[in-house]
């Protein structure tokens, strides 16, 4: 069975910022204010760069401090992917 491809709009937007490194809780709520402000600009799908949450700390430069990137790791069931969910 195929399926026509649907002709209806579909409206994204992107989440533009600079995250701060190893802060979840700043850039979480910086993550949450431009999502409402996308959502109440009519966006059905919203885009974050990649590691947005965790301030992209692969490019920190102070060594990669295993016990920090434990403290951003963020399981399946964890805070910050339960509340995006």
């Amino acid at each position: 069975m195929t399926t026509e491809p649907s002709q209806r709009p579909v409206r994204v937007g992107l989440i533009q910022d600079v995250p701060i490194k190893w802060d979840l809780a700043a850039n979480w709520h910086t993550f949450e204010t431009l999502f409402l402000r996308g959502v109440e600009r009519g966006a059905q799908i919203l885009c974050t760069p990649e590691c947005f949450l965790d301030g992209y700390v692969s490019s920190d430069e102070s060594g990669w401090p295993e016990p920090g990137f434990r403290d951003v790791a963020q399981p399946l069931d964890g805070e910050y992917v339960t509340r995006a969910r």
